[in-house]
């Protein structure tokens, strides 16, 4: 990333604009309602973007799939469950759901 990051660099200057420009690749994870969102920020050029998320995509997807990983990393997609408890109406006690 050394090279595009300071062609990149210099662009932000010669437009007076005063953006740090990270020169490492930087992982962000979220939570979302049902997941956890992992955001990888690298610079690329233009052109070759879809190829390196795509190869990114599947280093990680190896990654997690590796067996040293197996009781360390639990995936929970595809999983449904559903859990009705003996008092799952209000106000009824379990006798009279019977």
């Amino acid at each position: 990333m050394v090279e595009p990051i300071e062609h990149y660099q210099d662009l932000l200057s010669r437009a007076h604009l005063a953006f740090d420009v990270e020169e490492l690749p930087k992982v962000f994870l979220s939570q979302a309602d049902a997941w956890t969102v992992c955001t990888l920020r690298y610079l690329v050029p233009v052109r070759q973007r879809r190829r390196w998320a795509s190869e990114m995509v599947l280093a990680v997807s190896r990654e997690l799939a590796d067996p040293a990983h197996a009781k360390r990393i639990v995936s929970a997609y595809p999983r449904q469950e559903v859990r009705l408890l003996e008092d799952w109406r209000l106000g009824e006690s379990s006798e009279s759901t019977a």
